[in-house]
């Protein structure tokens, strides 16, 4: 999901030189939604349900919030602003999860996030003006993100996972297109249709949206929110390695800088850590020694300090 992701960016950054963010977004949740009713059409009169309803439309409103606040957010803030204040719904994962899951973070999960942060500071190249109103819109997304994971760990509990996905996409469709009517932005009057545009509204639509938020939603019955926030925290990197390789709508690759390999670096490590559990184990294999040694009649270490 994070590769598909990652490999998204660039498409799309040449692809907005032909149509508005918003426009586009809207064309990409249609595509989705479209697609997730198609194959999903059975579950289709299981949406009826009031609770259900409810927990799509939260999630759905959730999703717009991440589109709208961070295309406002980029009007009045830079680029590199944006994508590491965005970063900051990885910080948000832990504490939105003790708050609604009533779940404490392991220790492990806090010190990877932590690491990984300082990665993206150093991918992203962190905040380099003074903040703006750009910049809290952008922190209202980075916000929604995170409460989007934590409540999907929570409604997957008590729903359908792919009920919940086509609800989700298809409530956020049609907020995007009552946003379009009010702030009269035309649809399809102002896109400059050709082969790249279409492909691109496909490859989001289908794979980015329709495929990966059905993913996510499938694999959080298994995977705690905070470790998901970390391993979508490589989308940067593979974003940076994919644009390497194909040339941006300026015709140029990325360059690569000793901060960017850190950066990469950094998060690969964060989520590593987070996941191979280093300071648990330590501590068990201490307390397994402690045991052996009890058992065999030796003195423990605690004995020893004494």
């Amino acid at each position: 999901m994070t590769i598909i992701w990652g490999a998204s960016f660039i498409f799309m950054k040449n692809t907005l030189q032909f149509v508005s963010p918003l426009v586009f977004s809207t064309l990409r949740l249609a595509v989705a939604a479209l697609s997730l009713a198609i194959i999903f059409y059975k579950k289709l009169p299981l949406l009826l349900n009031k609770k259900i309803l409810l927990y799509c439309f939260v999630l759905g409103v959730l999703n717009v919030c991440v589109v709208f606040f961070q295309i406002t957010g980029l009007r009045f803030t830079s680029a590199s602003n944006s994508a590491f204040i965005t970063s900051f719904s990885v910080l948000l994962v832990p504490f939105f999860s003790a708050m609604i899951l009533k779940k404490r973070p392991k220790k492990n999960s806090v010190i990877g996030v932590l690491i990984a942060f300082l990665g993206l500071f150093y991918i992203t190249g962190g905040i380099d003006t003074a903040l703006n109103i750009g910049d809290f819109y952008t922190f209202l997304c980075a916000t929604a993100i995170a409460l989007h994971m934590v409540l999907i760990a929570l409604f997957i509990k008590k729903e359908d996972g792919f009920l919940l996905s086509v609800g989700q996409t298809i409530a956020a469709e049609v907020i995007l297109i009552f946003i379009c009517v009010i702030m009269s932005e035309p649809v399809l009057t102002t896109v400059t249709i050709n082969r790249q545009l279409v492909l691109c509204v496909l490859y989001a639509g289908v794979i980015c949206t329709a495929f990966n938020n059905t993913a996510q939603i499938y694999v959080q019955k298994y995977i705690n929110p905070i470790s998901v926030a970390l391993i979508l925290l490589l989308e940067p990197v593979f974003a940076l390695l994919f644009a390497l390789f194909f040339k941006g709508p300026n015709g140029t690759t990325e360059v690569l800088t000793l901060f960017k390999v850190v950066g990469s670096i950094l998060i690969i490590s964060g989520a590593v850590f987070s996941e191979l559990d280093p300071i648990d184990k330590f501590f068990a294999f201490l307390k397994s020694k402690n045991q052996n040694k009890k058992m065999n009649g030796g003195n423990t270490y605690e004995e020893s300090l004494k």
